[in-house]
């Protein structure tokens, strides 16, 4: 399978300091409905049923649920409460809840921009990150 074809489907959330935001859609959650790789170009569709084109720049995605739980482990000690709190209830999200897990996880990091930084990844840098290992196999 490609890149593009799993990528599309995928929830993103829009950057939320984008300056240039083509929908105004800053810090909410989309869904990829085409990716074309080669223009860098990332059509998101969002709930207001708006389209709007970003780069892969301009779009995060969770971390991987492990990875998630890994800086929780290792870093939680040093957290405010309040974030402790919050990316706990993120990782639990991802692990056991109901519904739209994904959706739901996304949503609490929407709402909790202090854990952004610990469990988003911005878009560009996972698929460098994937390419980079498709070519050592």
């Amino acid at each position: 399978m490609d890149i593009n074809t799993e990528l599309t489907g995928g929830l993103v959330l829009v950057h939320p300091a984008l300056e240039h935001d083509p929908a105004g859609k800053q810090n909410t959650i989309g869904v990829i409905r085409f990716a074309d790789m080669a223009d860098d170009g990332f059509y998101v569709a969002f709930s207001d049923h708006t389209t709007a084109l970003y780069a892969s720049d301009a779009l995060f995605v969770l971390k991987s649920v492990d990875e998630i739980h890994h800086l929780l482990v290792d870093h939680g000690d040093r957290l405010a409460f309040p974030e402790l709190k919050a990316l706990t209830q993120l990782d639990l999200t991802i692990r056991y809840g109901d519904g739209d897990k994904l959706r739901n996880a996304l949503q609490l990091a929407v709402n909790n921009p202090d854990i952004q930084p610990l469990c988003l990844d911005l878009l560009k840098d996972v698929i460098q990150l994937q390419q980079t290992n498709a070519r050592k196999r």
